[in-house]
């Protein structure tokens, strides 16, 4: 008797549940997908996985040789190619894309990416966003501005580039970068503490990552250094 009773307790209270009327959130990304060109149709002769992964070997796998490599940044990233990454800081220019290469390769010289898949989306007309997962394996072998002097230690840790690609008078480049890379395990594996925080990063709902047209992160997400106020 006591337990069918407690039966139709449960059944009474998961009824009552089921009926209750549940407050909305009134939030979704909806619009993102019914806005008019989130994707875009056009040819696709183009090869876009295989120049992801021929142009990351040929800058980051195949070359130790820093003029090699520069020769290969200047031929598949635009002059004034852009990023956001690590932290959310963004850069971008072609002087501070050849130093901050250099500098992981002078940290960590035996550095290989090793891809694991390879996405694209677009046309030969408007260009491509790309995403490429990637598992880093490095030791650090020098001295870097973030990790310090040499540790000897050997990390893996996976990253996410995701990229717009465009054919500029002939030649696909690279115009821009939202880079993932799993920092906080790099920085473990390291024994290094992460830097503060120093850049606020905005939303901007209904609007893509990057632009069509020009091949650039939309303005409204490029990220701002956060303003200190003065003692």
């Amino acid at each position: 008797m006591l337990l069918n009773l407690s039966c139709l307790l449960l059944l009474s209270s998961l009824s009552m549940s089921a009926g209750q009327d549940w407050a909305e959130t009134g939030y979704n990304n909806s619009c993102l997908y019914e806005k008019e060109g989130l994707n875009r149709d056009g040819p696709q002769e183009f090869d876009c996985p295989k120049f992801v992964i021929e142009s990351t070997d040929q800058i980051w796998n195949m070359y130790r040789d820093f003029d090699k490599v520069e020769s290969y940044l200047r031929q598949y990233m635009v002059d004034d190619w852009e990023s956001i990454s690590v932290m959310g800081e963004y850069v971008r220019g072609m002087d501070e894309l050849i130093r901050l290469v250099n500098i992981t390769l002078l940290a960590f010289p035996d550095i290989q990416l090793h891809i694991v898949d390879t996405f694209c989306e677009g046309n030969d007309i408007d260009g491509y966003k790309t995403t490429m997962p990637v598992i880093h394996t490095a030791t650090h072998l020098g001295y870097h501005p973030v990790f310090g002097s040499p540790t000897g230690k050997i990390a893996t840790w996976y990253g996410v580039p995701n990229c717009f690609i465009k054919n500029i008078d002939g030649q696909w480049k690279y115009t821009s970068e939202i880079n993932m890379p799993d920092s906080l395990s790099l920085y473990s594996q390291l024994g290094a503490t992460p830097p503060p925080e120093t850049w606020v990063m905005p939303t901007d709902d209904c609007n893509q990552l990057f632009d069509w047209d020009t091949g650039y992160i939309n303005p409204s997400l490029v990220p701002f250094q956060m303003r200190r106020d003065l003692p």
